[in-house]
């Protein structure tokens, strides 16, 4: 794979556990469990400890919440 030198990386981790404790990341898991089922058969991805980067072409400018609900839109294109 060859990358412009221009390219800007977003980095996928940062190398530290998703959490603290074992409490913590069963809190975690269980939130994003629960909130997967309440929200079955809806138009909405449950996610959690992902990086969302809220600036464009900055990386540092990032968040990784530990649970994190994104609506999914469905683009029907016209051939018109």
């Amino acid at each position: 794979m060859t990358v412009a030198a221009n390219a800007i990386y977003y980095p996928t981790g940062d190398g530290q556990p998703v959490a603290e404790t074992f409490a913590h990341l069963y809190t975690i898991l269980m939130t994003i469990e629960v909130l997967r089922l309440y929200l079955r058969g809806q138009q909405v991805t449950v996610l959690g400890n992902q990086y969302l980067y809220y600036e464009q072409g900055i990386p540092s400018k990032r968040v990784a919440p530990p649970t994190t609900l994104m609506p999914i839109r469905t683009v029907i294109f016209s051939s018109r």
